[in-house]
């Protein structure tokens, strides 16, 4: 699902202290919003821990290292959103 990709963001971390966890937020204004809640649950366990930890590695590694988007869009390629 293309407009998935759309929804997944890279926060900053200004003091580099980012233990690699996925947080979905919603709006307070959303908090009533039935079918954007049951469409944030269905997100939920599609990334595989070993996927995560390449996403990590990609971004983290020495020698290629890629920027955190990068890693990020990687990442949204991987996802099998009709699961």
């Amino acid at each position: 699902m293309g407009a998935w990709r759309s929804l997944i963001s890279v926060l900053g971390d200004p003091n580099r202290r980012s233990r690699h966890d996925a947080i979905l937020l919603l709006a307070p204004r959303r908090a009533n919003d039935e079918p954007l809640k049951q469409t944030l649950a269905s997100v939920l366990g599609k990334i595989k821990v070993e996927t995560m930890r390449v996403a990590n590695l990609r971004a983290d590694r020495s020698e290629q290292k890629e920027t955190p988007e990068q890693a990020s869009n990687w990442l949204s390629g991987q996802i099998d959103w009709r699961r």
